[in-house]
């Protein structure tokens, strides 16, 4: 399948070297770099909305070894360290014919479906799914794939 975020990121703080091993499981993204900071600055300010992301620090600095969590991917998609749920027709580009679900303890590259026999994992990243597709954003979105063509809209003016 591989689609999603199993990207790698680098991340260097030499006061925490001896705990990178447990970072290669941990399910994070851009959202969660603004309140890792945060907290390892210590400010404690209590914001009017609070963030998407969640601090990672705890997992920085070894105190455990993974947060447990689901990150929705968007587009009817949610992650966390042991499975990937795809709505089949979250994203019309993969074009799916059924809910595609990847277990990554057997299946690390994504190659088949772990729907079978998984009816309690599915209806509960299915939730997951429910509660952020229903979001309305402030400002109206672009539909997938329907971007300005050349790179957006800070490439029409160069040369």
């Amino acid at each position: 399948m591989g689609w999603g975020g199993r990207v790698p990121a680098v991340v260097y703080w030499e006061r925490s070297e001896s705990n990178y091993k447990n970072l290669s499981s941990q399910v994070t993204g851009f959202m969660d770099i603004v309140p890792t900071v945060k907290e390892i600055i210590g400010d404690s300010n209590i914001l009017k909305r609070a963030y998407d992301g969640i601090s990672i620090l705890p997992v920085l600095k070894g105190d455990t070894k993974c947060i447990d969590r689901d990150f929705y991917l968007g587009y009817g998609a949610v992650v966390n360290k042991d499975y990937k749920f795809i709505k089949k027709d979250g994203n019309p580009i993969l074009n799916l014919t059924e809910d595609f679900l990847v277990d990554y303890q057997t299946d690390p590259y994504e190659r088949k479906n772990a729907s079978m026999n998984n009816e309690q994992i599915l209806k509960r990243l299915y939730q997951v799914i429910e509660k952020y597709d229903t979001i309305t954003p402030l400002v109206p979105e672009i539909p997938y794939g329907k971007g300005q063509k050349g790179g957006g809209r800070f490439r029409k003016n160069r040369k």
